[in-house]
């Protein structure tokens, strides 16, 4: 039999995060045995928010989390994007197209759906010997765990990936990113992404009366959070998001980033950021991770789960995706174009609805 080929699969699972807990709840419908394994000693609500567009909400309905996630997101009617001033306003089918969410209200509906006594808090690997068709790994609580199956789904730093191979170079963009999230919505269940010269502000209604808040700058670093002034900046809308902020706003920030897409070898699987981080310029990192999950699961109860047989299924869709996240990113910040008086003219030229399908159109390349 050939490594990562198991008629009864065993999988241990590192990182409890949103590709490792689809995982986990795919392996809990299909009576897979399983462990998942987290270093940290609890989880707490973490990240902003994100959009949960058709492929990742069909993966949700099929967890039977669609009801969950209706409650606890909320839809978006149109969405304005480009130029501030002269953005193009994308209506959506219906509102649950593209559905705004707190990324740990997400986390706390997969977290419903995993038994506690599969999840192992504090807890990660130390080390792990091949056996044949068999993986004997090491905890560093001292635990043992016998496996067919080693999943990495633990992030963008991955220790399994790092494990496998050498981590690739992070590619900087060149871009910061910081997120918060407001207490309120004061543009309703209306999104808006804009640009102006090299920042773009993006604001997302969110589940329980919240928007998610996002500003990307070219060149800034950790230091050059946005200020209330800054929003003011940006006119009526910018203005009433200002007066949403909070006095002492808790901003995440990061640099937007990427790095080569791997899957691991054999029966050492890499899903999610630990294979892929991708920069959030079209709203599909986590879809991606949840797509990833969703295939691996069909793969292992196949008897085909290994790391080749999921790259033969994933990678072209996903280093499309990562490709056309990164110009995407490139385009609205004006890099690479002779300056962001030719990128305002090229947004005012895009019909709406070109727009709109051409976001359909990727959506689209994947569904359970």
């Amino acid at each position: 039999m050939k490594a990562g080929v198991d008629a009864k699969p065993r999988v241990l699972i590192q990182g409890a995060g949103i590709a490792g807990l689809t995982l986990a709840g795919q392996l809990e419908r299909r009576g897979v045995d399983y462990r998942i394994v987290e270093q940290a000693r609890t989880l707490e609500p973490v990240g902003a928010g994100l959009v949960i567009q058709p492929n990742a909400r069909a993966i949700l309905e099929g967890l039977g989390l669609g009801d969950a996630l209706t409650e606890a997101g909320c839809g978006l009617k149109t969405m304005s994007v480009g130029p501030a001033g002269h953005a193009r306003s994308l209506t959506f089918p219906n509102r649950q197209f593209a559905i705004g969410v707190h990324r740990a209200d997400l986390h706390r509906m997969l977290l419903s759906i995993v038994p506690g006594e599969r999840l192992q808090m504090g807890a990660s690997l130390s080390g792990w010997q091949t056996r044949g068709n068999c993986i004997e790994a090491r905890l560093n609580t001292g635990d043992a765990w016998t496996a067919t199956h080693l999943i990495g789904a633990d992030g963008l730093h991955s220790a399994v990936r790092h494990r496998l191979e050498p981590l690739d170079t992070l590619r900087d963009s060149g871009q910061w990113c910081w997120r918060t999230v407001l207490p309120a919505q004061p543009l309703g269940p209306h999104g808006l992404e804009w640009v102006r010269g090299t920042t773009r502000l993006g604001a997302i209604p969110i589940g329980g009366h919240r928007t998610y808040l996002y500003w990307v700058e070219t060149g800034a670093d950790a230091a050059s959070a946005p200020t209330v002034r800054d929003l003011n900046a940006w006119g009526p809308e910018g203005r009433a998001l200002a007066d949403a902020l909070p006095t002492d706003p808790h901003w995440l920030s990061h640099p937007l980033c990427d790095r080569p897409v791997r899957w691991g070898t054999g029966n050492r699987l890499l899903i999610g950021d630990a294979a892929h981080p991708v920069t959030p310029n079209l709203g599909q990192g986590a879809a991606l991770g949840m797509e990833d999950a969703w295939v691996l699961a069909g793969l292992l109860m196949q008897g085909r789960g290994s790391a080749e047989a999921l790259k033969r299924q994933r990678h072209r869709r996903v280093d499309n995706v990562r490709r056309l996240s990164w110009w995407a990113g490139r385009f609205a910040h004006g890099q690479g174009l002779p300056g962001t008086g030719l990128r305002d003219r090229l947004y005012r030229l895009m019909p709406p609805q070109w727009i709109l399908r051409s976001q359909q159109s990727f959506v689209a390349g994947f569904f359970p």
